[in-house]
C-alpha cells in the first residue's frame, strides 16, 4: 500500500491591533517563536507583570543572547504590555 504525502496547510494568523499575529491557540506567534527557544513559552503566560519588570526579563532575556531585531523586540514589548502586564 503506498501512502500519499501532502504538505501541512499554512495556518491563517489573526491580528491584533498592533499588528502581532496570533496562532492557532490564540498566542502570539512572535512570543511563542522567541521565548521558546531557552524555555517553554507558557511562563510567559503564567502571570501578569508590570511592564517594567517585562522590560527587566527582556533585557535579561537578550544578555543570555535571545536573537530578536528592533522591530521584533518593539512588537514583544507592545503584546507583554497590552497583554500580559498589570493594569
Amino acid at each position: 500500500m503506498v501512502h500519499e504525502t501532502r504538505k501541512a496547510e499554512p495556518v491563517l494568523a489573526l491580528y491584533c491591533s498592533h499588528g502581532s499575529d496570533l496562532g492557532l491557540w490564540g498566542k502570539p506567534q512572535l512570543i511563542e517563536q522567541k521565548c521558546s527557544t531557552c524555555h517553554p513559552a507558557s511562563l510567559v503566560y503564567e502571570k501578569k507583570r508590570p511592564v517594567q519588570e517585562w522590560d527587566r526579563i527582556l533585557f535579561g532575556m537578550k544578555i543570555r543572547d535571545l536573537k530578536v531585531t528592533v522591530e521584533e523586540e518593539k512588537a514583544i514589548r507592545e503584546i507583554l504590555s497590552e497583554r500580559y502586564s498589570e493594569k
